[in-house]
């Protein structure tokens, strides 16, 4: 079992064509500028290490360190 730190809070890209909410139920929503381009999951945030699972099946890496959110990162 992971020992899964849950957090809250919304981060958005600085152009605002992106953005990832972090719900504390383990759950997130993913949107991008495209309507149709939303997605939803699950997430564990372990340390500074945050994976995404896509509820489709894709897995997103990324780090959350200091209130700062980077994905593709680990």
């Amino acid at each position: 079992m992971i020992d899964h730190l849950p957090v809250s809070g919304v981060w958005s890209s600085p152009d605002g064509r992106f953005s990832l909410e972090l719900r504390p139920d383990g759950r997130f929503v993913e949107v991008h500028a495209n309507p149709d381009s939303v997605f939803t999951g699950a997430y564990v945030l372990v340390g500074e290490t945050l994976k995404l699972f896509e509820d489709h099946g894709a897995v997103i890496t990324g780090r959350l360190a200091d209130g700062r959110l980077s994905l593709g990162t680990v």
